[in-house]
């Protein structure tokens, strides 16, 4: 496959997984959080109400912990 093609598609893979990843936890939907993540994949998370470093589980459990103390959250995703 031609170079700039493949750039392109894999452009294109990057940006479905972040806006999946961002509609996710927006609806706290963590099936389709964890589809975003290999299956050994490490997450480092920090935010204000704390930091979560480790496994993909352990992140859908820390974040469906924290989520529900929001009135709603908005992911805006602008250049990517």
């Amino acid at each position: 496959m031609d170079p700039k093609l493949q750039r392109l598609l894999d452009e294109a893979e990057i940006r479905d997984v972040h806006l999946r990843y961002c509609r996710g936890i927006d609806r706290m939907d963590f099936d389709l959080v964890r589809s975003c993540y290999h299956p050994d994949g490490i997450d480092r998370h920090g935010d204000s109400h704390g930091a979560y470093e480790g496994d993909v589980e352990g992140f859908i459990k820390y974040a469906a912990g924290v989520l529900p103390m929001f009135e709603s959250t908005m992911h805006f995703t602008g250049n990517q």
